[in-house]
């Protein structure tokens, strides 16, 4: 995570003044090119956020500038210096949120940006840095594996609709975070899954040594899912052809969804 080693001056160059101009442009302050150079650029925006937190506005960080600094820096980050989602509040030691952002951030420019409904579930996405939007999309998929697992890495549901698993043969099982299937991976051949019937089979229905069980490997595959759909619909909520029921367009999961991602204090 960032951080500011040393106070930036009029003139500087370096990779405190580009975590300025960050914090300058995730506040709203000006539209700044993020390019560690303190210029005339970056004086106006620092004026500005002086102005807006009633400070005295003179250009220079001092000790009451850099205290609304470090208030934006620590936004969304726990003690260790790691940003945090809704699941993490459980208090148990788990690296959900670092694998999911991590896959988000690999996905973003080719499929999460290219999406025209995520104003609907954060109202200010577009005024937000990237490194925001990316903990917004971290946040939708804390919340679509609440209402799909609860948080349960070992929740499996029946689909009784659809008849039998191609892979496992037996009676198609949605399992895991995201509530996936084992007959995902020949579905989504060309996206990569390390869910491993062979290995899994001779386990108990509910052992969480089941590979479609990893929280690791259930994460990544299940947004590479939604980053496919994105790129096919450009959308999140649809009426048909979606992934996932929690995703149904109008359906009652879309606005608790929406009520999570917009509940980060950005």
């Amino acid at each position: 995570m960032k951080t500011i080693n040393s106070i930036p001056h009029f003139g500087d160059k370096s990779e405190d003044v580009k975590t300025i101009q960050q914090i300058l442009a995730e506040k709203g302050i000006a539209n700044l090119t993020i390019d560690g150079i303190f210029g005339n650029q970056t004086l106006k925006a620092l004026k500005k956020l002086q102005e807006k937190e009633g400070l005295v506005i003179d250009g220079i960080i001092g000790k009451n500038t850099m205290r609304v600094m470090e208030v934006e820096l620590r936004k969304y980050i726990d003690h260790s210096g790691k940003v945090t989602l809704s699941w993490d509040r459980q208090g148990i030691d788990r690296n959900w949120t670092e694998i999911t952002l991590r896959s988000i951030e690999e996905l973003f420019d080719t499929s999460f940006s290219k999406c025209d409904d995520i104003s609907d579930f954060r109202k200010d996405y577009y005024s937000l840095s990237k490194e925001q939007r990316i903990i917004v999309w971290g946040e939708l998929i804390c919340a679509m594996a609440k209402f799909e697992s609860n948080w349960k890495t070992i929740c499996r549901y029946q689909e009784t609709t659809q008849g039998i698993d191609s892979v496992t043969k037996r009676p198609v099982y949605s399992e895991g975070l995201l509530q996936l299937s084992y007959q995902d991976k020949p579905n989504y051949h060309f996206l990569q899954c390390d869910f491993n019937w062979e290995q899994d089979k001779n386990l108990k229905d509910n052992d969480p040594a089941k590979t479609i069980f990893n929280a690791q490997y259930n994460l990544e595959f299940g947004i590479r899912i939604l980053a496919y759909q994105i790129r096919r619909k450009n959308s999140i909520a649809l009426s048909s052809g979606l992934y996932w029921a929690v995703l149904k367009k109008g359906g009652e999961r879309i606005s608790q969804i929406a009520a999570m991602v917009n509940n980060l204090n950005f």
